[in-house]
């Protein structure tokens, strides 16, 4: 139990955190409704009727083959379903335990129906937490509720094997999945044949130096390879053992040891030798297109994506690096590049590029729900950099303007999951639903030559074909038959040959349909894919996959070798998806479980408000990231709309115990928050005691330290608006707030005169902003931004005063003197009308100084920060270190000041501090949330100096 202990309050932070992992609200006004099946409960928004049904008779079916392979088969559990935004995720959480869906389709989406994906990647979720709280010790169970399996799920088990065992589950149930994508294989296929195999800390925590494929790629083949190379099913029993041996550090390595003789860190070498050798074998057997390259080889990862020729001499793309963030460039004669726009975060697929236009689809947040964010269509003319922008609740996707530039191709989805390809119009930015088939998903689209007829991708029935639809007559034409397969971005070209993206040998390559019957034909054999490409004339211009990043390059048609290609004698076999399928009771056909019909009823939010899903015995604070001997209890309703916290701490600082409690209201347009806390309190004063002889002289006059205690009470009201104005390239917020605080002391012992006993109120008002510009993964701080935070805080009626205090503070963020330096300058100032008492300082002091009672203070503070180092270095499995950087600092403050509220004795000075912070991001015992960890020297300028052990987890997986 010891060791336990010691893990709790290591990962103390990380465990706080996850105990309220909320992602946003939905519409407060909105009406739910819920459906009970066996084993789940549906909750949906009221008009979601339909597809909700739709849901529960999936994740039924579901249940019966995700918890074949893991032998567990998991308790009741609600889905949550998000309708309104454009959002296209999912997530299992825990503590409380529920799935929540994002219903909304993305346009990569594989050949398998978006809700279809959900209900086996996210249940399969469920089946391993579920495992591990019912196998481990029922004595955490009984201790800690949910947030046991929580704690030992974020401690013990990698999320390489969390989401590569539910993306094998996805590929080894269905006919598809990603494990049988392309474009999933194609970053460590080039990375191990380029680069060469990287150390597992570097392959699972990443770098800031290289660019490292996320723990999706890197699991999908160390869960799922494992499988392949020993022939059976190891994960159950490994997933077990963690669960069995709670205080065991290494219980993952303990299991792998049981079941295949391998720690995970042998695991990862055996696998990926195993990949190396079978992927170098199948790279030397390549016949590759040849190409000229238009881009610079970069010295990092660098990703030119959207190209396309505007002449022999230039050339327009997307660029992002680890250093940059997106841009399109424009790329001249030279490899010489100019930057022409800075967009905001939008969809991968969205952008369009045309010899005078750019076009592209971002998110668009809504200012102040999460859920119900909607579409910003953004078209720029590069030529006279003048953007035009429009801005939709629907949800649209991979916009493209047509050929007479009157208007905008888009593929719509509501939010009833229905589909349409739609149009804007240019002048006016109508949207117009021009078609519409019950059973398609449309998948980037383009208007053929004369702008009469759309070319697009569509899914229907878990296959995908390339058609071909006549605005006139709505009919559709297929030229690419349906199938299990992964293609995309078809493009008409002046002859009426189709060009395509397909990944039918296991790489991306470009094909060509011609003639009638349409035949498939071979355009572009790359080494590891291709993303994206344009026409013009006779030259392909397109992004060539390296494990450095997509090169922009060209071909000449008439110069390659194009030869008719046959699906059937070049279909790719994928290894590690068909020996996972073997291994699976089957794949699963939902559509023959469609049946059931259930009866909604309608959801109050009053009614389930409250829902406690944990407990400790430790007063865990999650807001803090503290905790202290106690008792405590914790609820987050289904909907995460609200939030609570309460039981009793003893706070050691005070040798004393109090009891408390949080509640926090996010379902109406303001956020309310309220928090009440009742204990004891210690504290002393210094007495003068006098002697006196039998004279009645004073002979010793001594000053003493007297103790009183007394019992404290306080009632804090919160109100906030959390407004969101984030669009484009800026991240922006506004948040006005008042917190009124209502206190009562009541004294236990001799008190010294002067102590409020009683109640006595104070009311703070104040506004909090920022506009910050996104970061690149190399940036220390955003190179451009501004944050403010004013206050005015005030006592109202009782029996202590303290005065009034308006107080504002600010931070400039601007760039440093080379690239992924920055500087923050920090300004405050507060001006304190003190009575009795007064306000604690709202701003900060210099560092390595202590506070001082002011009544005036004015701060200042420079920081220069730099990285120094990428060493992707680890010592054992202790430590891995990512980057160093090193922040060279200013501090100043003056000050003014009175002994008293009648101003005797006034004083005023300054503080002065210099030094430097030297930190490294680094990974703990292989723990995937990153630690901040230096030391910081002050000089104050008083011949004193002073070190700080500095210590940061960082949430930002």
């Amino acid at each position: 139990m010891k060791r336990w202990i010691f893990i709790v309050v290591l990962f103390l932070p990380l465990i706080s955190h996850s105990q309220y992992f909320s992602n946003g609200q939905d519409r407060g006004s909105i009406h739910w409704k819920r459906i009970s099946s066996v084993h789940f409960e549906v909750i949906f928004p009221d008009g979601f009727e339909t597809q909700a049904n739709h849901v529960a008779n999936l994740m039924e079916t579901s249940y019966r083959y995700t918890t074949e392979t893991l032998k567990h088969k998991p308790k009741k559990v609600s889905i949550v379903l998000h309708t309104e935004t454009v959002k296209s995720n999912a997530f299992l959480g825990w503590a409380p335990s529920r799935i929540e869906m994002y219903v909304t389709p993305h346009q990569q989406i594989y050949s398998q129906d978006w809700l279809e994906q959900l209900a086996i990647h996210e249940y399969r979720h469920m089946v391993q937490l579920s495992k591990l709280e019912d196998e481990m010790p029922v004595l955490l169970k009984f201790l800690f509720g949910e947030q046991a399996a929580a704690v030992l799920t974020a401690v013990y088990l990698p999320f390489w094997f969390i989401e590569g065992d539910a993306v094998s589950a996805e590929t080894g149930l269905s006919n598809a999945g990603r494990g049988r994508s392309s474009d999933f294989h194609r970053e460590l296929r080039a990375q191990v044949i380029e680069k060469g195999i990287y150390s597992y800390d570097k392959a699972y925590l990443g770098s800031f130096k290289d660019y490292v494929a996320n723990y999706y790629n890197l699991g999908y083949f160390l869960v799922g390879g494992a499988r392949m190379i020993y022939d059976k099913v190891i994960w159950d029993n490994v997933l077990s053992n963690v669960a069995e041996h709670p205080f065991s550090l290494n219980a993952l390595d303990k299991g792998l040891k049981k079941s295949i003789g391998l720690n995970k860190i042998q695991l990862y070498d055996t696998v990926f030798n195993h990949l190396r050798s079978k992927w170098e074998v199948e790279d030397q057997l390549l016949e590759r297109t040849n190409y000229q390259q238009i881009t610079n080889n970069g010295k990092e990862y660098t990703d030119y994506k959207f190209g396309v020729q505007i002449s022999d001499s230039i050339y327009l793309a997307e660029k992002r690096s680890l250093s940059d963030i997106t841009s399109f460039v424009k790329i001249h004669k030279g490899r010489k590049e100019e930057k022409l726009f800075v967009p905001g975060y939008h969809f991968e697929e969205s952008v369009s590029i045309s010899d005078s236009f750019i076009i592209w689809s971002e998110r668009l947040s809504h200012i102040r729900w999460y859920h119900s964010d909607g579409s910003l269509i953004r078209l720029l003319n590069w030529k006279t950099n003048t953007l035009k922008e429009y801005k939709f609740d629907n949800k649209l996707f991979s916009p493209i303007l047509s050929p007479n530039k009157a208007s905008i191709l888009v593929v719509e989805a509501d939010n009833n999951y229905k589909f349409y390809l739609s149009t804007i119009n240019v002048k006016t930015g109508e949207l117009q639903r021009i078609y519409h088939n019950e059973n398609d998903f449309f998948i980037t689209p383009s208007w053929n030559k004369d702008g009469t007829e759309i070319i697009v991708v569509i899914l229907r029935n878990n296959k995908k074909a390339i058609v071909k639809i006549d605005l006139k007559t709505k009919k559709q034409f297929t030229l690419l038959p349906f199938d299990v397969q992964e293609v995309s971005k078809p493009i008409e070209d002046k002859k009426g040959n189709i060009f395509f993206i397909g990944g039918f040998t296991g790489i991306d390559n470009l094909y060509v349909l011609k003639g009638d019957p349409p035949k498939i034909f071979m355009v572009v054999s790359s080494r590891f894919g291709i993303a994206d490409y344009s026409l013009k004339g006779n030259e392909i211009t397109y992004s060539n996959f390296t494990s450095s990043g997509y090169q922009l390059v060209r071909a000449n048609i008439d110069s390659l070798k194009i030869g008719e290609f046959d699906l059937k004698l070049n279909s790719k076999e994928w290894n590690i998806a068909d020996k996972i399928s073997n291994q699976e009771p089957g794949i699963i056909d939902f559509a023959a479980d469609d049946s059931v019909s259930y009866i909604p009823k309608k959801y109050h939010k009053s009614a389930h408000l409250f829902n406690f899903h944990s407990w400790a015995p430790l007063a865990i604070d999650p807001y803090n990231y503290n905790a202290y001997p106690g008792v405590s209890v914790m609820s987050q309703n289904l909907l995460s709309t609200a939030e609570f916290v309460g039981g009793y701490r003893y706070r050691w600082q005070d040798k004393q115990g109090e009891f408390y409690s949080n509640f926090k209201y996010f379902g109406l347009f303001p956020v309310v928050e309220l928090e009440a806390v009742q204990g004891n309190r210690d504290s002393y004063y210094y007495e003068v005691q006098k002697y006196q002889n039998s004279n009645n002289q004073i002979v010793i006059a001594d000053t003493i330290q007297k103790e009183f205690s007394w019992k404290e009470s306080n009632l804090i009201v919160k109100t906030y608006v959390p407004f969101d104005f984030s669009k484009g390239k800026y991240f922006k917020k506004l948040q006005p707030r008042i917190i009124y605080k209502l206190s009562n002391y009541q004294g236990d012992s001799p008190v010294p005169n002067g102590f409020p006993m009683g109640s006595f109120q104070t009311l703070e008002t104040g506004v909090y902003a920022y506009q910050i510009l996104k970061t690149s993964v190399k940036d220390v701080l955003p190179n451009f931004g501004g944050v403010v935070d004013f206050s005015y805080s005030t006592s109202l009626k009782g029996v202590a005063n303290f005065g009034n205090m308006v107080a504002i503070s600010s931070i400039l963020y601007l760039p440093g003197l080379m690239k992924n330096h920055g500087i923050y300058a920090y300004n405050g100032l507060q001006l304190k009308k003190q009575d009795e008492y007064s306000f604690n300082d709202k701003i900060k002091i210099p560092r390595g100084h202590q506070p001082i009672l002011n009544d005036k203070m004015y701060s200042f503070g420079v920081n220069y920060i730099m990285p120094i180092c990428y060493p992707d270095k680890n010592i054992g499995r202790f430590v891995y270190f990512k980057r160093i950087k090193l922040n060279a600092f200013y501090d100043y403050a003056y000050f003014t000041g009175s002994e008293s509220i009648t101003k005797i004795s006034p004083y005023s000075g300054s503080m002065k501090s210099t030094g430097f912070e030297l930190t490294t991001n680094c990974h703990l015992l292989q723990f995937i949330a990153p630690f901040e960890i230096g030391l910081r020297y002050s000089y104050l300028f008083n011949k004193q100096s002073s070190f700080d052990f500095l210590f940061n987890i960082e949430f930002t997986l």
